[in-house]
Formats: C-alpha cells, sequence, structure tokens
C-alpha cells in the first residue's frame, strides 16, 4: 500500500502583504516579532526589508494593518527576581495590557499572534 505525502507549496505574498508587513519593522520594533505575529520566517521579512530598501523588490506604500509597538522588559521583581514583558495593545476598540514572565517569551508570541489573527 501506498502512502501519498502532501505535496509541500511555497506560499507567494501579494505585495501589499509585503509593504504591510515591511511597514510594521520601525527601529526598536523586533523584526522577529513582526515575522511570527505574521506567521513568516524571520530571515524572509529581513529579505523583503532589504530589497525594499535598495529598491529591487517594488512594492507599494501603503499603511500596515497592525501596528507594532516596542516592548519593555522590567528589570526584574524585587520580591521574586524575575523579569517580565509588559506590553500594551490596542486593537479594533479593545485594549488589553499584558504582563508576561520574560522566560515564557515563546508562548507570549505564539499567544500574540493568535491575538492579532
Amino acid at each position: 500500500m501506498l502512502m501519498e505525502i502532501p505535496v509541500k507549496r511555497r506560499r507567494k505574498h501579494s505585495p501589499e502583504f509585503k509593504a504591510s508587513v515591511v511597514a510594521l519593522c520601525q527601529p526598536g520594533v523586533s523584526t522577529s516579532a513582526v515575522a511570527l505575529a505574521h506567521s513568516l520566517n524571520a530571515n524572509l521579512l529581513r529579505e523583503w526589508i532589504r530589497k525594499s530598501r535598495s529598491g529591487s523588490l517594488p512594492i507599494p506604500a501603503v499603511k500596515p494593518v497592525n501596528t507594532m509597538v516596542p516592548i519593555s522588559v522590567s528589570p526584574g521583581d524585587e520580591s521574586t527576581g524575575r523579569q517580565r514583558i509588559e506590553i500594551a495593545l490596542a486593537r479594533n476598540g479593545a485594549k488589553a495590557e499584558i504582563r508576561w514572565p520574560a522566560e515564557e517569551a515563546d508562548s507570549l508570541g505564539r499567544w500574540l499572534s493568535s491575538w492579532l489573527a
């Protein structure tokens, strides 16, 4: 009995999508976080940024759908000595302040991806 193995196809992203994601990559914003939030490989996003700056990737100017802002890691909770990530978010009129243990940053990234989707 032969098993069929599904063929993985490369995703194709529209110029508008590329432009909106590249526009999110401002100074102080983690390129990796932007990539994670959009289910992209960070190296692919860095390549888009490099190409857009050199002009070899013609992408239209668009306003980003989501606004990424820098996050801060607190010096630590003096009572426990643990660092935490603090983020203030606003989306569609909803606001949230997130405080997350820094050692769980990967789970925060997954949570943010699902919340921003």
